[in-house]
C-alpha cells in the first residue's frame, strides 16, 4: 500500500515538474504571469511579489509591470 502510494506521489510531482519547465520554456513571462492567475488567483494574494516573481522565474520589478498592465 506505502509502495503504490510513494509511486503516485512520485508520478504526479514528476508530471508536474516537467509542465512547469515547459512552460519556462514555451511560454513568455506575461503568458506564465496570466496563467497563475487564471488557474490560482489566490497566490495573488497569499505569496509576497518576491516569492511569486521566483516561481515564475522573472524579476520583481517583471512582476510589478505585469501586474500594473
Amino acid at each position: 500500500e506505502w509502495k503504490d502510494f510513494y509511486s503516485t506521489i512520485l508520478e504526479r510531482s514528476f508530471i508536474f515538474q516537467n509542465k512547469k519547465i515547459e512552460d519556462l520554456v514555451v511560454l513568455s513571462a506575461k503568458e506564465r504571469y496570466l496563467k497563475i492567475l487564471n488557474d490560482t488567483p489566490y497566490y495573488f494574494q497569499r505569496v509576497s511579489n518576491k516569492v511569486l516573481a521566483s516561481y515564475l522565474d522573472i524579476s520583481p520589478e517583471t512582476l510589478s509591470r505585469l501586474k500594473s498592465q
